[in-house]
């Protein structure tokens, strides 16, 4: 495994951490019945956006700067808050198609991943909304700090990095 490969991979994992924690807050904090995949969906999304972005902006090209890592960081939240409310949906929705369980609050099927698409845009914006002020700064500060730790401890050196210290 190649090392970009292997921080991208590291970052996504702290990502996971970071996705199920908030997502097992939810779950347990959460009034009535049926949050059950949101720390599932959080911790899987937040692992696919984190190591996505961490590949796309600072390993793809080997510029680990402290700006692009912070970039990386609000994407992974921005793009978390919406594919694991979208994950949950998609979730229920073949609960109940497999297994006939997992049906709304009035007893009916679950939302539609289809039509429902418009819906878990509006609710990630208003996810981000109420506590997008807590959770952008931390995903931001979680970046900052791996670049941190990434940087320090060394690691391949890319041949961007060799030509932009020449």
């Amino acid at each position: 495994m190649t090392d970009p490969l292997r921080h991208s991979l590291a970052y996504g994992a702290l990502a996971f951490g970071a996705g199920g924690m908030f997502g097992l807050f939810l779950f347990s904090s959460a009034i009535g019945e049926g949050y059950c995949f949101l720390p599932v969906a959080g911790s899987g999304s937040a692992f696919v956006a984190g190591a996505f972005f961490w590949r796309l902006l600072l390993e793809k090209r080997g510029r680990l700067t402290y700006p692009r890592a912070l970039m990386a960081g609000c994407l992974t939240v921005g793009v978390t808050h919406f594919a694991t409310l979208y994950s949950a949906i998609v979730g229920y929705y073949l609960c109940y198609i497999f297994t006939g369980g997992c049906k709304d609050s009035l007893g009916g099927p679950p939302m539609n991943p289809v039509t429902g698409f418009p819906d878990v845009l509006l609710l990630a914006a208003l996810s981000l909304i109420g506590v997008g002020w807590i959770s952008l700064p931390l995903g931001a500060g979680l970046s900052g700090v791996f670049l941190f730790f990434r940087k320090r401890r060394g690691g391949s050196v890319s041949v961007q990095q060799e030509a932009d210290s020449q």
